[in-house]
């Protein structure tokens, strides 16, 4: 059993974070986790997912936000919404796995086929639509909660009935810090896949005529081939259209990098904002050289003193 390589206090939890998982309970004694403590995540510090979100920002909010209160907000408000981008990553993991496992066999299928009048029916992914479903969710969930940011930090309004208004949010932050700020400039840029994400999860909840997503498992086509899982989606969002048969892990896997990339870089935007507002000029946002960062735990930003 890996050691502790981090411990953290998030909203009067103490919580131990492993290279491989996360535990929450009372106390840690003597670099190993308490008896009584519950594990909670089966993803450590080593996964980027869990390390670029929480365990890089904690310590750079304590730093830059100077109100406790908001401080200790937005720091529960991360954590919540990591556990969402976990969701997704772990997700993709196993498919990625079961996947790579499944194609095989259909390869071998389809050699020994070759000999055969008929071609036998090919392995399939379980519960892969349901599970494509609750990464669609989690993903939605996790860029609802990376505007809420400015909710937070900025006291941007938003109804109850209008947390997917993606478009809205981005119309705000245009007004509030100006289109050519770089906050309106990453919103601008990413503002496609982020749709896509969230009317596509729409449409797996509420199919209609007008928009429906499918997804694919591994599936023969002519010429005694198979496909590896796909989706398409017909959306009647103006920008999106149909498109059709996609490779779905390639798919889900830009998606999760967007997912953690956007937040990132809206984070230190966002710090950066704060810091000069608060006239700020000893802080700086630093981004360690390659060498420094531990593969343990991959942190790629810090806050530290202007020499």
């Amino acid at each position: 059993d890996t050691a502790i390589v981090i411990k953290k206090e998030i909203d009067g939890k103490l919580l131990s974070f492993k290279t491989d998982s996360v535990y929450e309970g009372e106390q840690v004694v003597n670099k190993n986790v308490n008896k009584n403590d519950k594990k909670i995540l089966d993803i450590g510090t080593k996964s980027p997912y869990l390390a670029r979100v929480i365990l890089q920002f904690e310590p750079i909010i304590k730093s830059a936000i100077i109100d406790e209160n908001t401080q200790n907000r937005l720091i529960k408000h991360i954590w919540e919404m990591n556990k969402e981008l976990v969701t997704c990553s772990a997700i993709f993991k196993l498919l990625k796995q079961e996947v790579n496992t499944l194609a095989l066999t259909c390869n071998d299928i389809i050699k020994q086929s070759k000999q055969r009048e008929t071609t036998p029916a090919l392995p399939q992914v379980s519960d892969l639509e349901s599970r494509v479903n609750t990464f669609f969710t989690s993903g939605q969930k996790f860029l609802i909660e990376t505007f809420k940011i400015f909710v937070i930090l900025f006291n941007m309004s938003v109804a109850k009935n209008k947390e997917d208004s993606f478009k809205s949010h981005s119309r705000w932050i245009g007004n509030h810090f100006g289109t050519t700020h770089n906050l309106a400039q990453i919103i601008e840029q990413d503002i496609s896949w982020i749709t896509l994400l969230s009317e596509a999860n729409n449409a797996l909840k509420h199919p209609s005529k007008k928009d429906k997503v499918e997804i694919k498992n591994f599936s023969l086509i002519s010429g005694n081939k198979f496909i590896f899982p796909s989706w398409s989606y017909s959306l009647s969002h103006k920008k999106l259209g149909v498109v059709n048969n996609l490779n779905l892990l390639n798919d889900l896997d830009i998606l999760l990098d967007n997912m953690l990339c956007f937040f990132e870089e809206i984070m230190l935007q966002s710090i950066q904002e704060k810091l000069n507002e608060n006239n700020n000029t000893l802080l700086y946002l630093e981004k360690f050289k390659e060498e420094k960062i531990d593969a343990n735990c991959p942190i790629q930003y810090g806050i530290t003193y202007k020499v």
